[in-house]
This record gives C-alpha cells, sequence and structure tokens, in this order.
C-alpha cells in the first residue's frame, strides 16, 4: 500500500491539535484568585490568564491573558510557559513570534512539562511561526512526552513510525505500541490507527476482531476517518460476514462530515443495496445521530476543527 494511501486512511495532519491540559476547579472564585494574581502568584496569574484566554467566567480578552501568563511564565510555572508559547506563535494577544514562542515551549519542556514537550515537536516538524524544522529534535520531544504517558504524543509518535517519516524508520510494530497506548487512553485518533493496522496486517497479523473493536471506538466518538474505515471494513471484510447496513451507516455518517473516500465508496456502494437495506442503514444513521449529536453533517460550506489550544 502506497504511502499517500496510508495517510489517507489515517491522519488530517500529524500536528493537529495543541494540548494545554488545564481545567478550572469546581469552584473558581474569580475575585479571589484576581487577587491572589496580583500579588505575583503564578498559579492564580495561571489560571486568570487562562480564564482571559477563553473567556471562562470573564469576558475573553487575549492580550490581558498573554500579560497573565507572561507573569506567571517568568517565575517559572511550567504550564504557563506552554501556554504562552502557544500563544506567541498562533498570534493570540499580539503578534505572531516564533522566537519567543520557541523560547517558552523550550523552557516548559526542558522542566519535564509533556504538553510543551509535545507542542515543542508539533512546532519543530510543523515550522509553525517560522520556526526552523529540526524533525530529529522534534521526534526526540515527542518520545519524551510519549514516555510520560501523554496520550497525544504517543500517537504522534506512533504516527511517526507508521508512516517511516521524519528521521524514523518505518516500524509497524512500535506503531502500533505507541497508538495502542494512545487508544487505551481513549484517543479517537490513534484508536483508528490501530484499528488500520490490525484490519490491514501490512507485515503484522491480522486481528479482524481487534480491527472491528477499535474502529467502533472510534468512530462513536466521532471521528470520520474511523467511520469510513469501519464502513469499508464491513462492507468488504475477508476475515469477518459483510453487513451492508452497518456499511452504509458508517459511510453515510462519515461522508456526511465531508470524509471524501467516504463519499466515493457510498456514491457505488449504495445503489447495490436493497430497499430493505437503504432502509435500516437509514435507520441506524439516525438512532447514532439522536445519540451523539456531534455527528451531524456540518453546516454547508464549513470545516471541522482541526486543533483547539486545549487539546479538547
Amino acid at each position: 500500500m502506497k504511502l499517500a494511501v496510508l495517510r489517507c486512511l489515517i491522519f488530517v495532519a500529524l500536528g493537529s491539535v495543541w494540548v494545554g491540559g488545564f481545567s478550572h476547579a469546581k469552584e473558581f472564585n474569580l475575585e479571589q484568585v484576581t487577587a491572589e494574581a496580583e500579588k505575583g502568584a503564578a498559579e492564580a496569574q495561571f489560571q486568570l490568564g487562562k480564564s482571559y484566554l477563553h473567556g471562562e467566567g470573564v469576558i475573553k480578552d487575549e492580550t490581558r491573558a498573554r500579560a497573565l501568563l507572561l507573569q506567571a511564565a517568568e517565575q517559572g510555572h511550567s504550564m504557563a510557559r506552554n501556554h504562552l508559547g502557544v500563544m506567541y506563535l498562533k498570534g493570540q494577544g499580539g503578534k505572531v513570534d516564533g522566537k519567543d514562542g520557541l523560547k517558552w515551549l523550550r523552557l516548559g519542556a526542558g522542566q519535564g512539562n509533556a504538553m510543551a514537550q509535545n507542542n515543542l515537536g508539533f512546532v519543530l516538524i510543523e515550522g509553525t511561526g517560522g520556526v526552523p524544522k529540526n524533525p530529529d529534535e522534534a521526534v526526540s520531544w515527542y518520545r519524551k512526552a510519549a514516555e510520560q504517558g501523554l496520550a497525544l504524543a504517543q500517537f504522534r509518535l506512533g504516527s511517526c513510525y507508521y508512516l517511516g517519516e521524519y528521521g524514523v524508520k518505518q516500524d509497524l510494530a512500535a506503531a502500533l505500541h505507541w497508538s495502542r497506548l494512545a487508544a487505551e487512553q481513549g484517543l479517537a485518533q490513534a484508536q483508528n490507527t490501530a484499528g488500520v493496522i490490525y484490519r490491514d496486517g501490512l507485515g503484522l497479523p491480522r486481528d479482524p476482531k481487534a480491527a472491528e473493536e477499535w474502529l467502533l471506538k472510534a468512530a462513536e466518538q466521532g471521528d470520520r476517518k474511523a467511520q469510513s474505515n469501519l464502513g469499508s471494513f464491513y462492507r468488504s471484510s475477508e476475515d469477518a460476514p459483510r453487513h451492508m447496513e452497518l456499511a452504509y451507516q458508517w459511510l453515510k455518517i462519515s461522508a456526511d462530515q465531508g470524509e471524501l473516500t467516504a463519499e466515493n465508496l457510498l456514491y457505488g456502494f449504495q445503489k447495490s443495496l436493497t430497499p430493505e437495506e437503504l432502509t435500516e442503514g437509514g435507520r441506524l444513521v439516525a438512532v447514532f445521530r439522536a445519540r451523539n449529536l456531534a455527528a451531524a453533517p456540518l453546516p454547508a460550506g464549513s470545516k471541522p476543527v482541526l486543533f483547539h489550544p486545549e487539546g479538547h
């Protein structure tokens, strides 16, 4: 199978999600946190900066968020350094500044912050903000974050092994290892990768049961590539009974979210179905959408969100 086809089966982009990882406490006292931040408490500055960055409990103000995160970062707060680096690189609260963005991510990553390590890897692969690309170093940061258990870094490292890119020799056993670790944490992209490897083998033993299990987990979370892969699995599996209604369900759901592979498969496939199979397949689509409104078709002209600063 050609590299381009492998990429199409799995990825939107290797670095498609920024990760942050902070959530407010259940009782976030804005007045108290503001007072603590004004006294110079780094954690309070970080929390308040996050609030202004996302408009959580306050009116969104990226400029103020950037200033607060800078105050915390200058005191050595590793998570503030991660977030500040991302803000500089994305131009949030001010102009894009690749030099300072890279500096803050390096400082956070050097403190052992897995999220900063993962984001630094992304920046060095993609050249975000004009940063010079350095794939070899990027993979080393992905590995550091992955070894700390960060699911997104595990997925990205597995992706490097899967594709045999960025200075990494293709190693499907390693790809499956890291993808499984991330998949077991619930990351849909990794579940899809594991499912594809189990489905196709690609030099490893094929495992249709495991393929169906992981593709279904990802599809149920709304991952449109996994939905397309699962529909294809039910449509023409060599090791499992063909299930036309389920094939139609997942191909239809994926195609309606703009997945081109599913659109192409569905175009000819639905013509081969009986009226009964089409009716049942349509019923399954409706049941899934009622259960998971996020998987409904996107409005015309819109695109799926590829990344969020916090990795949600």
